[in-house]
């Protein structure tokens, strides 16, 4: 699945960065060519990286020409390794807009080497490494997540994690996925939190799949020795003001770290801690972080103080859902009850010549019911007016909390007076 951010905004890509330097991780493109003079040979040796381990005498290794053009293999080119490990290619074409790629066919890890990043061609490495099922040399190095964009409207938060995984033994893990007694344990696993959609995943892992698991999803991709990373990106619903996220560590982490945007919401969880504040384009993160975790840990994180959206926007999507027509049906079934009511009620005062005054009766206009309806929409209105001004800062915060409170006052006095007023 391919890495595209969220809606691949320059804030986004810019969290991207800083996260990833926050992770400690560094990303190299892949195409990134070394000037050179290409050669028109090849030569190289492939080594075993497993302690005691030997290189197989029939191992091969493919040399596959690639169109840049297109990105798709043209050509290939297999040479059997000798006694020591040895090969070589010759003949090589000079022809511009294609690259080379040397493979070792070594089972489920197919170490790879681009030739385009490898200034001299007469001493080119592979290393293979022996399998292993093991998790126990796997770890997290780093868990850091980023929070660069929420949407208060629809509660919504666009979530950016960068983990760096450790193989800290020479075998390659490797799964088969399609043993039948493999399951989510016997994979690399991930936890994500619950009402996630839109998962984009992204490594530099050797090729695999991606499974999707009760928790989370999981990958079969190979992980041979050394630091690696795993990119994830997804949109992330939340309820109220909060939510809760069990963040399952199953290989351990040195390091979780969290960052949000530093005039919304705080995160809590079992040895986080605010460190501080980084900086990303022209905005603030709040960093929050904990080191230590063990195997099979879990960390309880509370994101809290997370925006809802404003009367103006509630009001608007309340006006563009089926709520609008309910609302307007029960409206309408009021009014016409109210009608019934007060013609009822003057049914049973008719006024007496003696006290007709145009019409109605002196003392009607005490008695008649108050209909306060047109007064609480302009008030409210009002409301969606002073939080529209307050939002554009034309209207400081402490003259915004005062005028807000007393229109507020206003309709709920209304609303108490009016025995036509639905209940709060």
């Amino acid at each position: 699945m391919k890495f595209t951010g969220l809606r691949t905004r320059l804030p986004v890509l810019l969290a991207l960065a800083a996260l990833m330097v926050v992770a400690g991780t560094v990303v190299t493109p892949h195409n990134l060519a070394v000037a050179q003079e290409r050669p028109s040979s090849i030569s190289g040796t492939v080594i075993n990286g497993t302690d005691g381990a030997e290189v197989p005498d029939d191992l091969e290794v493919v040399l596959i020409t690639i169109n840049e053009e297109t990105g798709q293999a043209v050509d290939q080119e297999t040479k059997t390794v000798d006694a020591d490990g040895r090969f070589s290619f010759d003949g090589l074409s000079n022809e511009s807009g294609q690259r080379y790629t040397l493979a070792a066919d070594a089972g489920a890890y197919v170490p790879s080497v681009n030739l385009a990043n490898v200034e001299d061609w007469s001493s080119v490495e592979l290393t293979i490494y022996e399998e292993m099922t093991s998790f126990d040399d796997i770890s997290f190095i780093s868990y850091a997540m980023i929070v660069p964009s929420i949407d208060p409207r629809t509660r919504t938060l666009g979530v950016l994690t960068v983990v760096t995984l450790l193989n800290s033994g020479d075998r390659v893990l490797v799964t088969d996925p399609s043993s039948p007694d493999v399951t989510g344990f016997d994979l690399l696993r991930f936890n994500l939190p619950e009402n996630y959609s839109e998962l984009e995943i992204e490594s530099d892992l050797p090729p695999g799949n991606v499974m999707e698991i009760n928790t989370g999803f999981a990958l079969t991709n190979p992980v041979p020795p050394g630091e690696h990373s795993v990119l994830m990106n997804y949109i992330q619903q939340y309820e109220g003001d909060a939510l809760s996220f069990p963040l399952r560590l199953p290989y351990g982490a040195e390091t979780v770290r969290i960052m949000m945007p530093e005039a919304i919401g705080s995160v809590s969880g079992a040895n986080l801690t605010e460190t501080g504040t980084a900086p990303i384009g022209e905005s603030s993160y709040k960093v929050f972080e904990g080191t230590g975790y063990e195997r099979d840990s879990q960390v309880n994180v509370e994101f809290d103080g997370l925006p809802g959206p404003t009367l103006i926007q509630s009001t608007g999507d309340w006006f563009s859902g089926r709520s609008y027509i309910t609302a307007l049906v029960w409206t309408a079934g009021a009014a016409m009850l109210a009608m019934l009511a007060f013609a009822l009620y003057t049914n049973r005062r008719k006024p007496s010549p003696s006290t007709e005054s145009d019409g109605l009766p002196t003392d009607a206009e005490e008695t008649l019911p108050h209909n306060g309806a047109g007064e609480r929409v302009r008030l409210i209105q009002e409301i969606a007016d002073l939080d529209e001004q307050h939002e554009a800062g034309e209207i400081g915060d402490d003259d915004y909390a005062e005028r807000r409170d007393l229109l507020k006052r206003r309709v709920l006095g209304l609303r108490a007076s009016d025995p036509g007023s639905p209940a709060s």
